[in-house]
């Protein structure tokens, strides 16, 4: 469905609110020398992303999103404990979002929450923590279950090429998935400010639907 190596913005892309940037980043692993930047300054208030790139597609029950990412270090954690990163939606019905979650300083771990269900999918094949300031590649795979099986979903996700968590029996949307966002929102509801300037940064992203 996508193949952007962030070279550019635009394209199939489209930045929903505020503001990215393309810097430039010689040993970028995924397809150098350019990536996306999303820069959050000091006094940034959380429950939302400072940018988003987003992408829509055709409808769909299975989607796969791979990408580089990194957060900078430090890095001032949210006190609701999420940083999110991506999220997919199946509008009207809502969002599944991947973060970076864990108590201000870390240590930091990859979960899912599916807000149709409202519980969240934590790692369960394997325990590896994010590093930060370090190049991650993040894959992150949902499947719907059959009409009529609301809870025959599968969600799985990889950190740097090992497999965190795999699914089963998931609930998730009622209707089909449209839309991939790169969605750094900071935290959840809670309007706390940022204390730090911190950044988030994504190299070459895939995107496959079926």
């Amino acid at each position: 469905m996508a193949d952007q190596s962030w070279d550019r913005l635009g394209g199939q892309w489209k930045l929903l609110w505020g503001t990215a940037r393309i810097d430039s980043m010689p040993n970028a692993p995924g397809s150098p020398p350019s990536v996306l930047r999303i820069d959050f300054p000091a006094g940034f208030i959380g429950g939302s992303a400072p940018g988003t790139e987003a992408i829509t597609f055709r409808s769909s029950r299975t989607v796969y999103a791979g990408f580089w990412w990194m957060a900078s270090d430090p890095w001032d954690g949210h006190p609701s404990n999420s940083n999110k990163l991506a999220y997919i939606f199946a509008e009207p019905h809502g969002s599944m979002s991947l973060m970076m979650y864990g108590t201000p300083g870390g240590p930091y771990e990859l979960r899912v929450f599916p807000d149709w269900h409202g519980e969240w999918l934590r790692p369960n094949i394997a325990e590896i923590p994010v590093t930060l300031g370090v190049w991650h590649r993040i894959e992150w795979l949902v499947i719907e279950g059959s009409p009529g099986d609301p809870a025959g979903g599968i969600v799985r996700w990889w950190l740097d090429g090992t497999l965190v968590g795999s699914h089963t029996g998931v609930r998730l949307a009622e209707g089909p998935m449209t839309e991939f966002r790169l969605a750094p929102v900071w935290g959840g509801a809670e309007p706390v400010p940022k204390q730090t300037s911190d950044h988030f940064f994504f190299d070459h992203t895939r995107l496959s639907v079926r």
